[in-house]
């Protein structure tokens, strides 16, 4: 469809080298490489075709894009897994006009409600950033309103000291840290279903499919009590989700799993890591310095 100068067509895998370079110029606070791009993008699981929309201006450019998905959260919501346009004079009708057209497809197949980003699994980002102030403006005035605020803390990888390998990988108390494999997918599935969510289970299968393996594991005597994933959301250096189980807090391992990732983040030359949603602020900050970063708005609105 045609609207003024801007067009909406779909949005193809074949296209991801195009979307890279605009993602690049377009959002450059959260910076993704092309094998992310095409993961959180297009799948697994594979993305709805009729809920990718790209926009297009004068000279057939790439100027904006819109990702939608549904079923998400629970049965009459629709999700918006990202939306964005390039910045210039077309900006905002750009974003108007893919988030109308987004939400009347997301309202045709039975969403009373609608919700901006934190899409699981792998979601592209935890919320509307607090420092988009213009993109918050435009959406309250389109309706959409705020319902809670969340942050990320971040880590400085160029100035993170690590422990040393034997402190995360060694055996301490008789655990264990070690990274991944996919062959013991069934075990980790067990372990995250019976003590956290769906979202992170396959967030972390996400992660086992890596390479290297972006998932670690906590184990004693050859059982999975812990693990923690990196790249499986967000953003370019991105940690998380992470959990011990109940029955096996109290040696050390939360800290372990998260210096591994870290590790191997640094190893990546990644120059910061951004800890997403975090609840144990103190805990963060003592384990690798990590401070209070961007914060995240909630956004929703009724159809």
């Amino acid at each position: 469809m045609e609207i003024g100068r801007v067009g909406l067509e779909p949005l193809r895998p074949d296209q991801a080298e195009e979307v890279l370079h605009y993602w690049q110029r377009a959002h450059p606070l959260h910076p993704l490489e092309l094998w992310m791009l095409k993961e959180r993008l297009f799948g697994p699981p594979p993305a709805d075709p009729e809920l990718l929309l790209a926009a297009r201006g004068a000279g057939d450019e790439l100027i904006g894009l819109a990702a939608g998905v549904d079923p998400c959260r629970k049965e009459g919501v629709g999700d918006v897994r990202w939306l964005g346009a390039l910045p210039g004079p077309d900006w905002e009708t750009v974003l108007r006009r893919l988030l109308d057209e987004l939400s009347l497809r997301l309202t045709a197949r039975g969403a009373r409600e609608i919700h901006l980003f934190a899409t699981p699994p792998h979601y592209l980002r935890p919320g509307v950033d607090t420092r988009e102030t213009r993109l918050i403006v435009t959406l309250q005035e389109m309706g959409w309103g705020h319902s809670a605020t969340y942050f990320n803390m971040t880590c400085d990888l160029d100035s993170w000291s690590g422990p040393g390998e034997a402190a995360i990988f060694g055996d301490v108390d008789g655990y264990r840290v070690r990274r991944g494999n996919l062959g013991e997918w069934e075990a980790l599935r067990g372990l995250i279903e019976r003590e956290w969510t769906v979202t992170w289970r396959d967030a972390a299968r996400l992660g086992l499919g890596h390479e290297p393996v972006g998932v670690f594991v906590a184990e004693k005597e050859g059982e999975l009590v812990g693990f923690s994933a990196y790249e499986v959301d967000q953003c370019v250096g991105s940690f998380g989700p992470t959990g011990v189980a109940p029955a096996h807090r109290g040696h050390g391992l939360g800290a372990r799993l998260l210096w591994s990732c870290l590790d191997d983040l640094q190893k990546k030359r990644r120059k910061e890591c951004q800890i997403g949603w975090v609840g144990p602020v103190g805990f963060y900050h003592r384990a690798c310095g990590a401070v209070l970063g961007p914060a995240y708005w909630m956004m929703s609105r009724k159809t």
